[in-house]
């Protein structure tokens, strides 16, 4: 985020006449501590900015970017009510493209299924898209009962599309009991989360997830990044504790 926004700032045709300038907060991969972030920023009680000696104050937020993970992004939004595009709009799309009504649905026992969930099916019948034959919520660790019972409703159901809004970790451990059952003949679709999961890209899985529709976040090089990341100072920079563990 650093370097995009340094590359927004020398850009003149961008901004003109207006710096940009962000704080960044780690959440350590605990909800409670981007919750307290959030509320600090909602607050006004973060800490004072002091920008080049000359911009003293707390500036106003024009914008907020979350984390990798759903999870915590979408707990923190509750705290502001971001606008936000969920990655179901996308999905319900490609099923009206192709004319499936009729599906399943799996997602993760956390924010991120449990949203996903509750988003896709009021999507779905605001559009008119559809019907869900059945919604699941994959455990978390390898419960075999559970995954068992899971598999046998897939295997039952009329609905030859399954739509999964889940990790790899979820993935994982359902694809052992689908070829377990030996449950062939299925439309998959993948959310970004697993969609381009390489451990469930292999000849022992192509007869079972073959054919998989997804969405993947789109990744690439990206030109001057990697001198940026050299040219950072610890010595210089103080307040950066993103730049000293990078260093490190």
């Amino acid at each position: 985020m650093a370097f995009a926004i340094d590359e927004i700032n020398r850009n003149p045709n961008l901004l003109p006449n207006v710096t940009l300038g962000y704080s960044l907060y780690d959440n350590c991969v605990q909800l409670g501590i981007g919750f307290r972030a959030a509320l600090s920023l909602a607050s006004g009680q973060e800490e004072k900015v002091v920008l080049d000696e000359t911009c003293v104050g707390t500036p106003p937020i024009l914008g907020i970017v979350g984390d990798s993970s759903s999870t915590r992004s979408i707990a923190i939004s509750t705290v502001y009510g971001l606008y936000r595009v969920p990655l179901v709009h996308a999905m319900i799309q490609i099923l009206s493209h192709f004319g499936w009504t009729w599906t399943g649905l799996l997602v993760s026992d956390d924010d991120y299924g449990l949203h996903a969930a509750r988003t896709f099916q009021s999507d779905l019948v605001q559009t008119g898209g559809g019907c869900l034959a059945y919604v699941e919520v994959l455990p978390w660790g390898n419960d075999q009962a559970e995954l068992r019972r899971i598999v046998d409703v897939m295997r039952k159901s009329t609905a030859r599309v399954v739509i999964v809004f889940a990790h790899e970790s979820h993935m994982i451990n359902l694809m052992e009991e689908v070829v377990r059952q030996n449950v062939t003949g299925l439309q998959w679709m993948a959310s970004e989360a697993w969609t381009s999961a390489a451990v469930l890209q292999t000849p022992h899985l192509m007869p079972y997830l073959g054919g998989t529709l997804g969405i993947a976040i789109r990744r690439g090089e990206i030109a001057g990044f990697r001198d940026f990341l050299l040219q950072i100072r610890p010595d210089l920079q103080h307040n950066n504790s993103y730049g000293n563990s990078i260093v490190r």
